[in-house]
């Protein structure tokens, strides 16, 4: 299928991998939405933690030097501001450059995004958004209420991370929590699964990452993309593999 200036390259969870140049390099103009989750590697990957980091200032450095590009913040840089009660592969060592790196690249960094394609509304976060959270939370299901509710909370993330704790704290016991739900960083893609949770119907199309699969799972309504590869999502609303 031909490349149309208006498709969307999504790229999920980094944790130090390197997929995310071929994406770039093949569409440096496009509209880049990164999902999340960029440090924090695999030790099965045979990735270090300095491989991930040199990884990450690299990823950064691109970003500022492209407008183009619009980064999700995901749970594993969350906990480098705030304790949400489970922390994985977390970098001690290199926590106060991580920070510091998150913290300098913050202001290009959001919890959601949304874009409109082929007239639907469609909802770009880590996580799912799902019906249980929102109402345990007391937030809006308007989309755009939602995105700035979700979105002003870590504008202070380096000094008062509170609001993000409040609104994104739901672990899920999937994740090594004790909520019954995960929030739009921590939401498992199992809870769709085995729990039979839902995500709000106000949100045509949601694209998120988070839970490992491999194929991606997509379905009419979601798709789970963290599958170690990068998309591209056309015009007719059809996501395919780079």
């Amino acid at each position: 299928m031909a490349y149309n200036n208006n498709d969307i390259i999504v790229i999920p969870d980094i944790h130090g991998r390197q997929f995310w140049r071929r994406a770039v390099e093949l569409y440096p103009d496009a509209d880049t939405i990164f999902l999340g989750d960029y440090h924090d590697p695999y030790p099965a990957e045979g990735i270090t933690n300095e491989e991930s980091l040199a990884n990450l200032r690299e990823l950064f450095d691109y970003v500022k030097s492209h407008d183009n590009v619009h980064l999700l913040m995901g749970n594993h840089d969350l906990n480098y501001f705030a304790d949400f009660g489970k922390k994985v592969r977390y970098d001690e060592k290199n926590t106060r450059t991580i920070r510091s790196l998150l913290t300098e690249i913050l202001p290009r960094m959001t919890i959601a995004t949304t874009r409109i394609v082929s007239g639907k509304t469609v909802f770009f976060s880590h996580s799912p958004v799902l019906v249980d959270w929102v109402k345990d939370a007391g937030v809006s299901d308007d989309v755009p209420t939602l995105v700035k509710t979700l979105n002003d909370s870590i504008k202070n993330l380096d000094t008062d991370p509170s609001e993000a704790v409040k609104l994104l704290r739901y672990v899920p016991s999937y994740r090594g929590g004790e909520a019954s739900f995960g929030s739009p960083t921590w939401a498992d893609v199992r809870e769709l699964d085995n729990d039979g949770k839902q995500i709000i119907d106000t949100i045509d199309y949601s694209i998120f990452a988070h839970t490992r699969v491999n194929p991606p799972r997509i379905t009419s309504k979601w798709a789970d993309l963290d599958s170690q590869r990068a998309f591209r999502l056309t015009q007719e609303l059809k996501l395919i593999e780079i």
